[in-house]
C-alpha cells in the first residue's frame, strides 16, 4: 500500500475536498507538482478572448505576479502563444506536451518562449483540459525547468490520472455553486427584478422570471450559447466589457464599483440599461460560481401621443424629443445616443422650431396638453 505521504495519493484526497473547501486547491497543486516532479503546477479558467483569466491558481502563490506578467505579454493570446493556440483545440481530458507543439529549437527562437519562459526557467510543460463550459476552458498544467527537462512517461501518466479526478471535482463544484445561485434567484423573483446571475466567464447560471421573459421577448436581449447578447454587436460588446470589468477588477481587498451598459431595441433606440455588479468570491475561487449579478432596467414604451405626430419630426428627432419630454438634458441625451453634443443641440433647435416653442419646459407643457387631448379622444 502506498504511503499517505505519496503526493499522488495526497492529490486525490485533496480533490475530494476542493468542492467544499476552495483553499485546498493550492495544496492539491503542490501535490501535483511533486507527483510529476515539476517546478510548478497551475489551473486556470481561460476565455477565448484571452483578455482576462476568471481563475488562475498556482502551486506557488507568489507566482501569481509572474502570471500577470505572462498575461500582459500576450501569454493568453493564441495568436502570440502557440501553446495556447494548440491547447484551445484540445477536447476535454486530452493532454499536450511541449515537444508536441513545436521543436525545441523553434521554441528557443520564439519571442515568448525564448524570453519569458526561458527567463522564468519553465521551458518544458504538459497541459490538459479537464473541463469546457461554453467559451471558458479550464486548463491544467505542470511546468518544468531546464535541469528537469521534458516530463517523463510516468509523470505524464500521473498527470493525466489527476486530470480525470480534477474534472470530477470541477463538476461537483459547479453543482454546489449552482445551488447557491438558485437561492439568490428566489430572492430576485420575489422582488420581480429582471436579473441574471453569471459565472466569471460570462455564462448565465440562472435568471429571474422577468429576466427569462426579456430573453423570450427578444426586444433588447438574447441568449446565444449561454451568453447574453444585445440587439446589435456594439451593444453586445458594451455588455461583455461591463461583465469583464466586474470580473477582472475584483480583488481580495473588496468589491469594485458597478459597471453600466446601455441597451438598445431593434430600432436602435435607447431601451434601458444593465447594471453589472460583482458578487463576493472566495480567494481561491476556481471560476465556476456566481461572479456577476446583472440587473436590467428597461424603459417603458411611451404612450402613442408622447411625441405628437403634428410636429412632423424625423425618427431621430422624435427620439430626442421623447427624451426631452421625459426631462432629460442635452448632455444625457447625447451620451445615451452615442452622438456629439453639437449634433444633439442642433436636433433640439429643429424640434423647438417645428413644435413652435422656445425651450424645454414649453415643449414638455405642450406635449402634456396634446397628450391629454389624445387620451380624451380615445376615451370617447
Amino acid at each position: 500500500m502506498k504511503s499517505p505521504k505519496d503526493p499522488l495519493v495526497s492529490a486525490f484526497a485533496l480533490l475530494e475536498e476542493v468542492p467544499f473547501c476552495p483553499e485546498s486547491w493550492v495544496p492539491m497543486l503542490q501535490a501535483l507538482r511533486s507527483a510529476t516532479d515539476s517546478s510548478l503546477a497551475q489551473i486556470m479558467a481561460w476565455g477565448d478572448s484571452g483578455r482576462n483569466l476568471p481563475a488562475n491558481l498556482w502551486s506557488e502563490p507568489q507566482w501569481k505576479e509572474n502570471g500577470k506578467e505572462w498575461l500582459e505579454e500576450g501569454g493568453a493570446d493564441p495568436g502570440r502563444n502557440p501553446l495556447v493556440g494548440a491547447g484551445a483545440a484540445l477536447g476535454e481530458l486530452q493532454s499536450l506536451a511541449d515537444w508536441e507543439v513545436m521543436p525545441k529549437e523553434d521554441r528557443d527562437r520564439h519571442p515568448l518562449f525564448g524570453d519569458f519562459y526561458r527567463r522564468k526557467d519553465i521551458p518544458y510543460f504538459c497541459v490538459a483540459k479537464p473541463l469546457i463550459r461554453g467559451r471558458t476552458h479550464w486548463v491544467f498544467a505542470t511546468l518544468r525547468g531546464e535541469r528537469q527537462g521534458p516530463i517523463s512517461s510516468k509523470g505524464r501518466a500521473s498527470f493525466e490520472r489527476i486530470t480525470r479526478a480534477t474534472a470530477l471535482a470541477l463538476q461537483r463544484t459547479e453543482a454546489i455553486k449552482r445551488e447557491g445561485a438558485l437561492v439568490l434567484r428566489g430572492a430576485l423573483d420575489a422582488l420581480t427584478i429582471a436579473a441574471f446571475i453569471l459565472d466569471p466567464g460570462g455564462r448565465v447560471i440562472t435568471a429571474s422570471r422577468r429576466g427569462e421573459e426579456l430573453v423570450r421577448e427578444g426586444t433588447v436581449l438574447g441568449l446565444k450559447n449561454g451568453i447574453l447578447v444585445g440587439c446589435r454587436d456594439a451593444d453586445t460588446n458594451r455588455l461583455q466589457h461591463a461583465i469583464g470589468a466586474c470580473v477582472s477588477r475584483e480583488t481580495a481587498a473588496g468589491i469594485p464599483e458597478h459597471a453600466i451598459a446601455r441597451l438598445r431595441n431593434m430600432r436602435g433606440e435607447i431601451a434601458g440599461r444593465i447594471l453589472a455588479l460583482p458578487l463576493p468570491r472566495d480567494r481561491c475561487d476556481i471560476g465556476l460560481g456566481a461572479a456577476v449579478l446583472l440587473i436590467v432596467e428597461t424603459r417603458q414604451e411611451p404612450p402613442a401621443c408622447t411625441v405628437p405626430q403634428e410636429w412632423g419630426l424625423t425618427r431621430a428627432e422624435a427620439a430626442v424629443a421623447a427624451e426631452l419630454i421625459r426631462g432629460a438634458r442635452a448632455e444625457q441625451i447625447s451620451r445615451d445616443r452615442g452622438v456629439s453634443i453639437t449634433t444633439t443641440r442642433s436636433q433640439i433647435k429643429v424640434i423647438y422650431a417645428k413644435a413652435e416653442v422656445k425651450n424645454q419646459p414649453e415643449l414638455m407643457a405642450l406635449a402634456a396638453r396634446m397628450n391629454g387631448m389624445c387620451e380624451s379622444a380615445s376615451d370617447r
